[in-house]
């Protein structure tokens, strides 16, 4: 799928915003007129096509999930955001496209880190630490999918973190080369394009509802941080000894405790136990 390419040095504000702002002034809506005989008629239908994709080197106020920061830096690292504007997507559907685009830019990770998975419900790791953070925003009208977008900030060639964030490691820092960002980020948006484009032909093809979902599913737990495995987390600000076991249509997630119940977690209810 072709993609248009918005690169810009130095930008103040998240590449989710600039993608917005973006659209919300070239996408064209589909208008209704009613004829003299009182038919209705389209006359202009949304014209865009194929993946916008909006970059920088040097962001300075990145946004994550739940209101979060994320630390950019100047230069080192890739801040990116995809906008897809799906035909006659349902929104049911839309966790299974959320797995599918990160499953896209996990197989880009693993091509430097074999060790790359994905941590509930939207980064991505190397071993115990933050390699990248996504954020998946939608406009939806009714029960369809008009506009998604998928951004993410990814460290690669930062040398040095600022001592408040947690847990986080850059590709430089794993294996000590210094990347050329152009080119892995025109790699990177080829890999969730291409992930894009089989998400799309998978729907064609799932037929029945819910049968998309499980294409997905096992993959998406089999990459996930921790998934079958005895490990403390926060939920509801308690901490429990728990085993993630499934995840739902919503993206939600199954676990086992440790008196062989099961519960139901959603991102506001549940927060992993790593350290610091």
């Amino acid at each position: 799928m072709e993609l248009d390419w918005h690169y810009y040095p130095e930008t103040h504000c998240s590449t989710q915003d600039l993608a917005k702002e973006w659209s919300a002034g070239n996408l064209r809506r589909t208008r209704t007129e009613c004829r003299l005989d009182g038919e209705s008629c389209s006359v202009d239908r949304a014209a865009l096509r194929g993946i916008a994709v909006f970059c920088t080197f040097s962001q300075q106020k990145g946004r994550g999930q739940a209101g979060n920061v994320w630390f950019g830096g100047k230069g080192d690292n890739i801040a990116m955001t995809l906008a897809f504007y799906p035909e006659n997507l349902d929104a049911s559907d839309l966790f299974s496209l959320d797995m599918a685009l990160s499953l896209g830019l996990l197989r880009y990770a693993r091509r430097i880190d074999a060790r790359c998975c994905l941590k509930w419900p939207n980064d991505l790791y190397s071993g115990l630490r933050k390699l990248a953070g996504i954020l998946l925003e939608t406009r939806i009208r009714g029960t369809h999918v008009e506009e998604v977008y998928f951004g993410i900030g990814l460290n690669m060639n930062q040398e040095f973190f600022p001592e408040n964030l947690p847990n986080p490691i850059s590709f430089r820092q794993l294996d000590g080369k210094v990347r050329d960002l152009e080119k892995e980020s025109c790699q990177l948006a080829s890999d969730i394009g291409n992930a894009y484009d089989m998400f799309l032909c998978q729907k064609d093809k799932a037929g029945e509802r819910g049968r998309l979902f499980e294409i997905y599913k096992k993959e998406y737990l089999g990459s996930m941080l921790f998934y079958g495995q005895w490990r403390d987390f926060l939920f509801r600000g308690k901490r429990v000894h728990a085993r993630i076991e499934d995840v739902d249509e919503c993206g939600c997630l199954w676990l086992r405790d440790s008196l062989d119940g099961m519960f139901l977690a959603d991102i506001k209810e549940l927060r992993y136990c790593l350290p610091v």
